[in-house]
């Protein structure tokens, strides 16, 4: 009895050893455990399909009412026409400047006075400015070559064909005057050219008596022999002087219009109002994202105060929501 008592004391040491070892064990195996994501996300799954008669009913009733309001709503914007010009050649430096001077406040000022009612009677000279500049374009032809002179296209577009002619042949105007010179310029400049016209008149008259009479080519004492071809010379590059300036004054000439203004083609058609679908869609998704995560918060704040570790506190977190403090206060 007393050898049985010893080894069943012994037998009992041991199963508490293995006892205390394998709970160690599974507490180990325990706390090495990663979190189960995708379990988490399979328990998200039932309260979603317990509310999917809700949030089915309620998407398709949002997209309903959306397009509905989206059909009374639609609007066609007006029709827009455009007149073009075809300008050039010019090169990339010319082209550059004359789409900024095109575009410029004193010239859109000048075309638009023809214009008192544009865009719509009432309107400010700022605000004209704005509508007339967001409605002027300026860039190369199609198939131009950059490196070249080649054509630009002035856009001018408008809700009325005639106006938009109308318009670009009023900038175009203003433009062409704004590249002649400033009066004092203007004055300098044919000053400079009757002096070389004179000197062109006197060349002409020397070199006529020169071809004249040969003997005056001889030299004589006290003089150079004259040289009938440096004359010529003169007289040929006081010439080409002269075709600058009248160009200078003259400024850019109306032959650089390659086209003048069309006039826009008045059976465009309406362009298409704006689909409701885009609003039904964009309403549904917000609706179905919306009901998910309301669905989705309740299951978990249910979850929680059920809870042992955090059922406190979340019970904390409710009663410190403002309509359960008012009611308290009420009560």
């Amino acid at each position: 009895m007393r050898r049985i008592s010893v080894g069943s004391s012994v037998g009992q040491e041991e199963f508490r050893m293995n006892t205390h070892s394998g709970s160690g064990a599974n507490e180990r195996v325990l706390d090495d455990r990663d979190p189960d994501y995708w379990g988490m996300i399979l328990d998200l799954v039932p309260p979603v399909l317990r509310a999917w008669k809700i949030i089915v009913v309620a998407t398709i009733a949002a997209g309903a009412l959306a397009y509905f309001i989206g059909l009374f709503n639609v609007s066609h914007p007006p029709k827009v026409f455009t007149s073009m010009t075809y300008i050039g050649p010019l090169d990339a430096a010319k082209a550059t400047y004359a789409g900024s001077v095109l575009r410029s406040v004193p010239v859109m000022k000048i075309a638009l006075e023809k214009f008192a009612n544009y865009p719509v009677p009432g309107t400010s000279d700022r605000e004209r400015g704005a509508r007339l500049a967001s409605a002027i374009q300026f860039f190369p032809a199609m198939a131009s070559d950059p490196k070249q002179p080649s054509l630009y296209v002035l856009a001018v577009s408008d809700s009325d064909p005639a106006r938009a002619q109308a318009i670009a042949s009023s900038l175009i105007d203003a433009w062409l005057a704004t590249t002649k010179p400033q009066p004092e310029a203007a004055a300098r400049l044919g000053r400079l050219l009757k002096a070389t016209e004179t000197q062109i008149s006197d060349l002409s008259t020397l070199i006529n008596e020169l071809l004249k009479h040969p003997e005056l080519l001889g030299s004589k004492p006290g003089n150079m022999p004259a040289d009938v071809a440096s004359l010529i010379k003169l007289r040929a590059d006081s010439m080409e002087k002269v075709e600058g300036i009248k160009s200078e004054l003259a400024g850019i000439g109306a032959d650089v219009i390659f086209s003048p203004p069309t006039m826009p083609d008045k059976s465009v058609p309406d362009a298409p109002g704006l689909s409701p679908w885009r609003a039904v869609l964009k309403a549904m998704g917000v609706t179905f994202a919306a009901l998910l995560v309301i669905v989705l918060l309740r299951h978990i704040v249910l979850l929680n105060v059920n809870s042992p570790i955090y059922g406190s506190k979340m019970k904390r977190i409710c009663q410190a929501l403002p309509w359960r403090r008012a009611r308290k206060s009420v009560s």
